[in-house]
């Protein structure tokens, strides 16, 4: 038998882990969002560019982090 004070704290847990379940959720979409945004982008010089690259790059990586993270 679970005393108060155990279930207390298995819920505290959960309700923690909801939160940031919740929290991750909403990173994924602004990702997305931005995703989108960055693919919207049709100049051929900004495109090229090395830094330009490198930001869509980590995008992608972080937006596959992050949605790694919440299985």
């Amino acid at each position: 038998q679970k005393t108060r004070k155990s279930r207390e704290k298995i819920y505290l847990k959960e309700k923690r882990s909801n939160e940031k379940r919740g929290v991750k959720i909403g990173a994924v979409t602004f990702f997305t969002r931005a995703m989108n945004k960055v693919d919207a982008i049709k100049e051929a010089s900004v495109k090229g560019t090395l830094d330009f690259k490198n930001f869509v790059s980590m995008l992608y990586r972080d937006y596959v982090a992050t949605q790694y993270d919440i299985r």
